[in-house]
């Protein structure tokens, strides 16, 4: 995540729109950061909770692909689950 997707999910959302996401990492947040004498609330979610809310607020879930390590930054796995999950919703909305 970057903080330019992070103002992209913001404006969407802010704006009414539906939010989808995927990852190519399946594990928790808390599973993965070393929380450096902090508390990381495990919340089940793959990022931040202000990152993953307006997906879910959406009525969706953000796609975890488990791929390999070597394909984290190119496979197309989990974006393509996510676009026929977006596709879904959008359809089941119209009129």
């Amino acid at each position: 995540m970057d903080v330019g997707t992070a103002v992209e999910i913001g404006y969407m959302y802010g704006c009414g729109k539906p939010v989808f996401g995927y990852t190519n990492v399946v594990k928790d947040y808390a599973e993965r950061v070393e929380p450096d004498d902090f508390f990381v609330e495990s919340f089940g979610l793959v990022d931040n909770v202000m990152v993953e809310g307006p997906v879910y607020r959406t009525g969706v879930v953000v796609v975890r692909a488990d791929v390999p390590s070597n394909e984290i930054y190119t496979s197309l796995e989990g974006f393509t689950a996510c676009v026929r999950q977006a596709a879904e919703k959008l359809l089941s909305q119209q009129p």
